[in-house]
């Protein structure tokens, strides 16, 4: 359900239903921003309840209704929801007990990789918020970024450590280097973040090419994920594709709302991802892919049997993605700005006579 600021952005769409009620000569020139519209906009669309909980708690309970499902694979091995939850939690303890708290941000330097959900994941298990680095963009851009959140830790693989280390002098936590933090004494982690705590930043170009960050809290995340699930129908059975790059939030609604509803993330290799779309897609037998309309346009039905539901997100959809693809998955249509966890409006699955300016609510 859309937000205040989602509701607002609606106007546009109600003012011509409360036209036909009243019209111009019933009262004066109408105005869209008034109190009344807002009040209308209220009633028709009800905000979902915030809900008290982290996201890694969430996650957890997954875990322990469903501890031998696949939670991750990947093109360099996969986890269990047993695995994941006993990897993040020792990485989380020795996160912990190097300082992290709820005001700590640690950003995450990997390529597609099974260490993402892991680090992910054991940062808010350590009550810490992530931040993901994309190690396609320039050094500057990364350095600014860790600079900006003042991280005074970096997680990522031991072969990026040199990289890492220009990052801006952070101590450097190598996943792939177990022997640290998995012969660390686990010590019990508390509860240190809080609904209204941060989770995770994302950083935008904004107007200005430099990084701006935006945090999201848990409450944010946790209600969205519940949204995004209840009305995508991702579950269980759901194998999605990992396709988006770490500097976009999709990305992180790929690993930790998959997660939340007990799905499977797929994640293939870069050169995958970039030169063998359709085969790492059947290769995962991915199920659910959240892609840009220009991506998608890349790949046709038949190239991707498996694929039954298809979110089209970060451009403007055009009248011939729904000819192309709504016979054939459930199609859906996403929008929204960084600012808002995971997104501000999501279409019902769209018909072939759909229009493509449909955003839904």
């Amino acid at each position: 359900m859309p937000s205040t600021c989602a509701q607002c952005s609606l106007v546009p769409n109600i003012v011509p239903l409360i036209g036909e009620v009243k019209s111009p000569s019933q009262g004066s020139e109408f105005d869209s921003t008034s109190g009344d519209v807002v009040e209308i906009i209220k009633q028709v669309f009800q905000p979902p309840r915030r809900q008290d909980i982290c996201i890694d708690h969430m996650i957890i309970r997954r875990c322990q209704k469903q501890p031998d499902a696949p939670a991750i694979c990947a093109w360099d091995g996969d986890l269990s929801y047993q695995q994941l939850h006993d990897a993040s939690e020792l990485l989380g303890s020795y996160l912990f007990q190097l300082g992290a708290t709820p005001t700590t941000f640690i950003p995450i330097y990997l390529e597609k990789s099974k260490w993402t959900a892991v680090a992910m994941l054991g940062v808010l298990k350590a009550g810490a918020a992530f931040v993901l680095l994309d190690p396609s963009h320039p050094l500057h851009r990364l350095r600014q970024i860790c600079s900006d959140v003042e991280a005074t830790m970096v997680v990522g693989l031991s072969r990026d450590k040199n990289m890492a280390d220009s990052l801006g002098g952070a101590k450097f936590v190598a996943l792939d280097e177990e022997q640290t933090w998995r012969c660390q004494t686990p010590c019990h982690l508390p509860s240190q973040s809080f609904s209204s705590s941060p989770a995770h930043a994302v950083f935008t170009s904004g107007s200005t090419g430099r990084p701006k960050g935006v945090a999201i809290d848990h409450a944010a995340f946790t209600i969205a994920a519940h949204e995004f699930i209840q009305r995508t129908g991702l579950g269980v059975g759901s194998r999605v594709f990992q396709f988006a790059s770490y500097a976009f939030d999709v990305s992180i609604a790929d690993h930790l709302v998959t997660l939340t509803a007990g799905g499977c993330v797929c994640i293939p290799s870069e050169p995958d991802r970039i030169n063998r779309l359709s085969e790492a897609i059947h290769k995962f037998r991915a199920n659910w892919a959240d892609l840009t309309p220009s991506v998608a346009r890349l790949l046709s039905p038949k190239e991707v049997p498996s694929l039954a539901t298809l979110v089209l997100a970060g451009e403007a959809m055009r009248k011939q993605d729904i000819t192309d693809w709504a016979l054939h998955v459930n199609l859906i249509n996403h929008y929204g700005p960084a600012e808002c966890a995971i997104g501000t409006s999501l279409s019902s699955p769209i018909e072939p006579n759909a229009e493509p300016g449909n955003i839904g609510y």
